[in-house]
């Protein structure tokens, strides 16, 4: 019997510009043996808060990507919060006992220091806006094993993704951040994942 995959909770912007780096995270994810969980996961209620809280409180650990802190472009414009808001939740029940780990990510080291300094002196990992700088982040959150792919192994699980992606996109609405394209995405990562780790020697 194999051992239990992590289950991960990811917090992240929803939105076009984020899509590479959200399929390198899933990618990134399903090559290290974890298993994305996210809010798309939950239905639409007045319940809906309560249920994401109990997702999160659910998994091993959360990752929370806290670089959407500009204004947005619509009007009115303004900050987004439901990043920070998860962000919250996650620390809170760290807090609280459950030791659950939580990893900050960014796309500018420093810049959380200004935008939520009651986090000053905890680690933010880096992306820089990349799916390369996204890989290299799941590498250094997860302990290293032998059995754990390289960098050149995950560009390819992201590589594949990326080409699955389009056409999941494309079969819902154009829109990969729906609850349908999110299984599929996990489905599809995990596939890759097997596919890649077979066919790479070392494995």
């Amino acid at each position: 019997m194999g051992r239990r995959r992590p289950q991960v909770f990811i917090n992240v912007p929803f939105d076009e510009k984020y899509e590479r780096l959200y399929v390198a995270l899933i990618a990134g994810l399903a090559g290290l043996d974890a298993n994305p969980r996210c809010s798309l996961e939950v239905p639409t209620t007045k319940d809906r808060l309560r249920r994401v809280f109990n997702l999160l409180r659910s998994c091993d650990l959360s990752i929370h990507d806290l670089c959407r802190v500009q204004l947005s472009r619509d009007k009115p414009r303004c900050p987004r919060f439901n990043m920070s808001f998860e962000t919250g939740l996650a620390v809170a029940l760290f807090l609280s006992g459950s030791r659950k780990p939580w990893y900050i990510l960014e796309e500018d080291r420093y810049r959380l220091l200004k935008s939520l300094s009651d986090l000053k002196g905890y680690e933010v990992n880096a992306h820089e806006g990349t799916p390369e700088g996204m890989l290299g982040v799941m590498l250094d959150i997860f302990p290293w094993d032998p059995h754990q792919p390289d960098p050149d192994a995950l560009r390819q699980m992201y590589q594949g993704l990326r080409k699955a992606s389009s056409q999941i996109k494309k079969e819902n609405g154009n829109d990969l951040f729906r609850p349908r394209s999110f299984r599929m995405l996990r489905y599809a990562a995990e596939d890759i994942a097997k596919r890649v780790k077979r066919e790479t020697s070392s494995y």
